[in-house]
Parts: structure tokens; C-alpha cells; sequence
């Protein structure tokens, strides 16, 4: 996952969903130059921060195709389906000023 610096999200949490044995592919986020890399099996839950940005509209990036992208609860309750472009690496968010955004995001 890849995000303009100026933006001024942050990654506040992050949890790997797996519900499978097996060995896991890895993918990475980079987050303000940093790239960090995880394992992951089913899907990832993204926690996002908008700790100094605006509540603009702002385009995420995805390094590795994803089949599908929600806005959930908490608890796991789907909010809506955030729509991918046609590659399926990217896709875009707005996030109020002091305000958390919960994605899951998987590859089917």
C-alpha cells in the first residue's frame, strides 16, 4: 500500500486474517518511505489515521492485486464495498480530519 506523504494518514492498525494452514505470501506497505512486509493469508484489515490531512478524496495504491475492498465496524460488519479501478491496485478514500477508516482487504 503506497500513500502520498503530504496526505497525512497513518497506519494506526494493522491485523492479519488467516484461516487457512499453509504458507502465506507476502506483500508490503510502504508508509511514508518505509516499507514494511507481512505475511498474509486471507485478508489484511488496515487501520487508517487521519491524524493532519484534509477530508479530501485521496488515491490509494496497492502493490499487489486485490479482489475486493470494504469499509467494515470494529467488529467485522461490512459498511460498504469501496470500488477498485481495473487493474485492482488501487482505489480511493476520503478520511475526515481525526477520523479512522477500517478497510479489509482481500484477493478474492
Amino acid at each position: 500500500l503506497s500513500l502520498d506523504p503530504e496526505v497525512g494518514w497513518m497506519v494506526s492498525a494493522l491485523r492479519v486474517e488467516a484461516a487457512t494452514p499453509g504458507p502465506a505470501p507476502e506483500i508490503a506497505i510502504v508508509h511514508k518511505g518505509v516499507n514494511h512486509r507481512i505475511k498474509t493469508k486471507d485478508a489484511i484489515i488496515l487501520r487508517l489515521f487521519n491524524a493532519e490531512g484534509d477530508d479530501r478524496m485521496h488515491r490509494i495504491r496497492l502493490q499487489k492485486r486485490a479482489g475486493k475492498v470494504e469499509l467494515v465496524q470494529l467488529n467485522g460488519k461490512v459498511i460498504e464495498s469501496i470500488d477498485l479501478d481495473r487493474k485492482g491496485t488501487g482505489f480511493n478514500l476520503a478520511i475526515p480530519k481525526l477520523g479512522f477508516r477500517t478497510l479489509r482487504i482481500t484477493d478474492n
